[in-house]
């Protein structure tokens, strides 16, 4: 799987969260977001209090959602074949899984948490504050 190949999946998940007109997760996630949280005059600084979000209302960001796919993909392989002697060729090390403490854990996702240019904004903020 190609995490930056366009799927349709992409475009119902963007729908089944509210956001028929997009096709990237991505921006329906920011669009979200932006939505609930945004300051209502132009140019006010975000400065508003999230005691009870809730990131569930949010979809996941394709990162997120293409770890996801990997891990469903594994596990439905050896569904699908846990009548053979070798259910799947798939390694959990390729498919959204990461070895802690001996056990497997989910690869939430993988590259930069957030945009280097959000990181720069509260960078600058941070050093505003001291």
């Amino acid at each position: 799987m190609n995490l930056n190949v366009h799927l349709p999946h992409w475009k119902n998940l963007c729908y089944m969260y509210g956001v028929p007109n997009s096709s990237n997760v991505n921006d329906a996630h920011v669009y979200l977001f932006s939505k609930t949280y945004q300051s209502k005059k132009s140019g006010d600084n975000f400065e508003k209090k999230c005691q009870s979000f809730d990131s569930a209302s949010l979809p996941p960001c394709k990162a997120e959602l293409y770890q996801h796919l990997l891990r469903v993909r594994y596990v439905t392989k050896f569904w699908k074949n846990a009548h053979l002697k070798t259910p799947s060729s798939l390694s959990p090390l390729a498919s959204g899984y990461t070895i802690n403490d001996d056990k497997y854990d989910f690869v939430w996702f993988t590259g930069e948490q957030f945009p280097s240019s959000v990181a720069d904004i509260i960078k600058s903020k941070v050093l505003f504050i001291i």
